[in-house]
């Protein structure tokens, strides 16, 4: 008998040896996220464990490296990665400026904020955003950035005005209860209190309990920090009714526009330079359509000849104590807000490394997206893409390329310590996770597959596997080696693998 191992020899137990024993080593180093060749990938014990334990369809950190076709320009490279590297509107602006003021009209009080925004031009920019032209990013900021502002500033107003409101109950209830205190300790005070008194004493403290149980909501949310008061109105204490249901309902009539106008704001895509070219609308157009999109905004222009900048102007109630950090707020959705993505790519680099023995550029992205890398496929050699999603692996391109790219991601994680393990031992891994078409990782989800009771129970959750068997009856042959040792017996491996027989004339 000719075989690559002896008869009987415990591979699986090697294998595991081979791969656990280094890993402790791991541990002691890392067990976080790090950071490699610029970008967030996860290492060490928590990679192994993403490999081995979860193979989830979602990972922490997805990437992908594409090698570039020998032979390819500079600049079409630098294009393409350009395409594929996200551009957030922070890295695009000149800066923004805000002038207040307050307007009287008749009866109503109105505090404006006129917000100006300044574009760089495109050789200022950082490199990665200059392919981005102006009228690009200001379509996006018309269509999707003034919109989120205004919803952000209108539900900062609105927190404002909760505080203010359950303040004021609170003391009420508080001046309430102190008033109480003193009748009760003089004498014949009560006499002069009806039973109405007496309702509306209890309803006031049932308003101050209302208000505690609010303000604690409020100040799990954080949302302590959201009044901003003005300095000659510390002193007062007194809310008026009526200008809170004012500013209340102006805030509900807002609202109310936005939501019939956009119910997914979130889900708005990202629209790449082609769809600004798409766009061919009229000053007057684009003015209505921003002005349209929130009753908070009163006024729109920009910079026609060079969309060089714009101004937008904010209309909110002026009310007690009711003044924003308006700064605070457009530097916060300036900070989030994305002008130029691929989806599913957050970033994307050019890096060299050996290939075949030969210096190969590739472009390493942080996120996934093969249908953007099969568009450039004069570009890039799509058919050795290189990504850590086993997953997206199994499903574009079948179990055996899932099995290959197991083996490859693990030798990278003891790579990157110096560590080599043999690729006999992983590559015994990988086929042991993927024989049954799918990925089967070492966890109890996987475990329950398994027909031997007693294996189960050993591995985790020990009752529920026993409850288990006990209910449908399951039985057990007894041929894997957890199963023998938990009998006593031995394992059909090394010199349990075979039996021993004796020759009669000895037997006596």
């Amino acid at each position: 008998m000719r075989s690559l191992v002896e008869p009987g020899e415990n591979v699986g137990l090697l294998a595991a040896q081979s791969i656990g024993e280094p890993s402790t080593q791991m541990t002691l180093n890392t067990f976080h996220f790090a950071g490699r060749g610029e970008m967030n990938v996860t290492l060490g014990i928590p990679r192994l464990r993403e490999i081995l334990m979860t193979a989830s369809d979602h990972i922490a950190t997805p990437s992908a490296k594409i090698p570039i076709l020998p032979g390819i320009p500079q600049e079409r490279i630098d294009r393409i990665r350009r395409e594929l590297d996200k551009v957030f509107l922070k890295q695009v602006l000149r800066n923004f400026t805000i002038e207040e003021r307050v307007n009287l009209v008749e009866s109503d009080c109105w505090r404006r904020y006129c917000l100006r925004i300044e574009i760089l031009s495109a050789s200022k920019r950082q490199q990665n955003a200059r392919h981005l032209r102006r009228r690009t990013i200001m379509y996006e900021m018309e269509q999707r950035f003034l919109r989120l502002l205004a919803s952000a500033i209108s539900k900062k107003y609105r927190d404002v005005l909760e505080y203010q409101q359950i303040q004021h109950r609170k003391l009420r209830a508080g001046n309430l209860n102190a008033g109480l205190a003193i009748n009760d300790v003089t004498p014949g005070a009560r006499s002069g209190h009806n039973l109405d008194d007496g309702n509306s004493s209890d309803e006031e403290a049932a308003g101050g309990r209302e208000a505690d149980a609010v303000e604690q909501r409020l100040h799990n949310r954080h949302l302590d920090d959201a009044a901003e008061y003005e300095g000659e109105e510390e002193d007062r204490v007194h809310v008026e009714n009526d200008d809170d249901e004012r500013q209340n309902e102006a805030l509900d009539e807002a609202e109310d526009t936005e939501e019939e106008r956009n119910d997914d704001e979130e889900g708005a895509g990202d629209v790449n330079e082609g769809s600004a070219e798409r766009v061919k609308t009229s000053a007057d157009d684009r003015i209505r359509y921003v002005l349209s999109q929130s009753n908070l905004i009163v006024d729109y222009k920009f910079d026609v000849k060079s969309e060089s900048w714009c101004e937008v102007v904010f209309q909110l109630p002026l009310g007690q104590k009711s003044k924003l950090d308006l700064v605070t707020i457009v530097e916060k959705e300036v900070d989030k807000f994305v002008v130029h993505q691929t989806p599913g790519i957050e970033r994307c680099i050019e890096i060299e490394e050996m290939l075949h023995d030969v210096p190969t550029k590739f472009l390493q992205t942080q996120g996934i997206n093969l249908e953007a890398f099969y568009r450039h496929a004069d570009v890039l050699d799509v058919n050795a893409i290189q990504t850590n999603d086993l997953n997206l692996v199994l499903r574009q391109y079948g179990v055996e390329a899932c099995s290959k790219a197991i083996i490859q991601e693990m030798n990278n994680v003891f790579a990157v310590y110096g560590i080599e393990v043999s690729r006999r031992h992983l590559s015994l891994t990988a086929d042991y996770m993927t024989f049954t078409g799918q990925i089967a990782p070492f966890n109890r989800s996987a475990m329950s597959s398994s027909s031997s009771p007693l294996q189960k129970m050993t591995f985790e959750t020990t009752m529920a596997f026993m409850k288990e068997a006990l209910l449908y009856g399951e039985e057990d042959t007894l041929s894997s080696p957890s199963a023998r040792l938990v009998m006593g017996s031995l394992s059909r491996g090394g010199t349990g693998a075979f039996d021993l027989l004796v020759s009669p004339e000895y037997a006596v």
